[in-house]
């Protein structure tokens, strides 16, 4: 068979010709979200690409095939309210009956891209190998297709797939053995302090019995991450020893393991503290200097193939140009992890409230925190219960939930794929309320 023989057909065929080109006059205002033929054969070209790279077996055809039908029926949702799902598995299944038979698919491929193509918005746990495909290779209409490299995949191959994807807003990664959709969804990592003195829980959970059973309700409450730290980073805080911090971190982290099935992250910036804590089981690094403080932090977080979040930090709130000094001390960090060889999807960033910064730098850095996606990669915001929120709401640490509620909403509403609380029942539900919200139908996003 002529190459791309069936893929012209369909691009010519005169239904879907007219159906592209009734959509794209109604999505004409639009400002993003455009289904362009680009967009289409973007989808395409990532799709086939992690085909390959999961060695699914579709052919390229089929893979085309499905990508540039998966979206057909979207003008008849914006005109008649009809899911585009619905609609677009009837219309392509008119098209491929029609396509001729020395060029066909096989009816067991048309099922399978008629499946993809009824299954693309909604993934269910009885779904089969090429729906699971298409629910990850064919997320949103707007967004190209997010393809997501094996854990364990390495060299160019990885790292084409994740700037390709990042470039095109639209990532995932894995930290431990759970997945991360970092472009549609907001996770909690939930704060476990095994510490005498932190700033809000110091010595409630100092006991592991106690750490436990909290983190047993973070779990049942919606955390999707676990932080454990065993030194208060408070304003003034008294450093202690390596061992020390080892003694109350790395016992934990190891029942931790044992108990949940989450990912597990160590609160540290000290390099031995880090080993002890990989060592232990942890699957992430939460380096409040982000590799800055101790040399040996970005090789062991490369060694041991844990993802790492890097925070922003200064010793003191010194800046000429406070903005453009703090993305060149993110890009700082950035630098120290890829010549460490740490890989993109591996990296989390921190804005650092609290740290470095005065109240109206912190005021600053919160409203301008979209300003962090121009570095690629996912943002992780740790505002809760901090002296930012306090100050401007006058009131004690243990009182500040709703303040700590309102930056995370901010948070979502600006990009970021991370936030990281204590009180992760409430700002669970906020998550759920402003998903709600913002998904109810997607087809908001065309602009009049």
């Amino acid at each position: 068979m002529p190459a791309n023989q069936r893929l012209r057909f369909i691009q010519n065929h005169p239904l879907f010709c007219s159906l592209l080109q009734r959509l794209q006059e109604l999505e004409k205002d639009r400002i993003f979200c455009c289904h362009q033929m680009n967009h289409l054969l973007d989808v395409a070209r990532i799709a086939y690409i992690l085909n390959l790279e999961r060695d699914l077996g579709f052919s390229r055809d089929l893979v085309y095939g499905a990508a540039l039908l998966h979206d057909i029926g979207k003008s008849r949702q914006y005109e008649a309210g009809i899911p585009h799902e619905a609609a677009g598995e009837k219309l392509a299944a008119q098209i491929l009956a029609e396509m001729p038979d020395e060029i066909a698919f096989t009816e067991e491929e048309q099922r399978q891209i008629l499946t993809a193509i009824r299954g693309h918005r909604r993934l269910r746990e009885d779904a089969d190998r090429w729906k699971l495909f298409c629910m990850r290779a064919i997320r949103r209409p707007g967004h190209v297709s997010y393809a997501l490299p094996k854990p364990n995949a390495t060299g160019a191959l990885r790292k084409r797939i994740w700037r390709y994807c990042y470039n095109q807003e639209g990532a995932f990664m894995f930290i431990g053995k759970k997945e991360f959709d970092t472009t549609r969804n907001t996770y909690i990592m939930g704060i476990l302090n095994v510490t005498p003195d932190s700033f809000s829980d110091g010595g409630r959970y100092q006991d592991i019995d106690a750490a436990l059973r909290h983190a047993e309700e973070m779990v049942r409450d919606g955390a999707d991450i676990l932080d454990v730290g065993g030194e208060s980073t408070r304003p003034g805080h008294v450093q202690i020893t390596d061992e020390e911090e080892i003694g109350r971190t790395a016992p934990v982290i190891e029942r931790l393991k044992q108990e949940f099935d989450v990912p597990i992250s160590i609160d540290t910036y000290k390099g031995s503290v880090a080993h002890a804590a990989l060592q232990a089981g942890a699957d992430l690094v939460n380096d409040v200097w982000g590799l800055k403080y101790d040399s040996r932090m970005a090789k062991l977080i490369k060694d041991y193939g844990a993802s790492c979040c890097l925070m922003h930090n200064r010793k003191k709130p010194v800046y000429e140009d406070f903005l453009a000094d703090f993305m060149d001390d993110m890009r700082e960090c950035l630098r120290i992890a890829k010549e460490a060889q740490i890989a993109d999807d591996k990296i989390i960033l921190d804005p650092g409230v609290g740290f470095g910064k005065t109240y109206e730098m912190n005021l600053a850095i919160i409203r301008q925190v979209g300003r962090m996606r121009e570095l690629g990669y996912p943002i992780l915001l740790g505002t809760s219960r901090k002296s930012v929120i306090g100050l401007t709401l006058d009131l004690p640490a243990g009182q500040r939930e709703e303040g700590t509620i309102a930056t995370t909403v901010y948070g979502m509403l600006n990009g970021c794929s991370f936030v990281r609380v204590h009180d992760v029942a409430a700002n669970r539900r906020a998550i759920r309320m402003t998903e709600a919200i913002l998904r109810q139908d997607d087809t908001v996003c065309v602009q009049r």
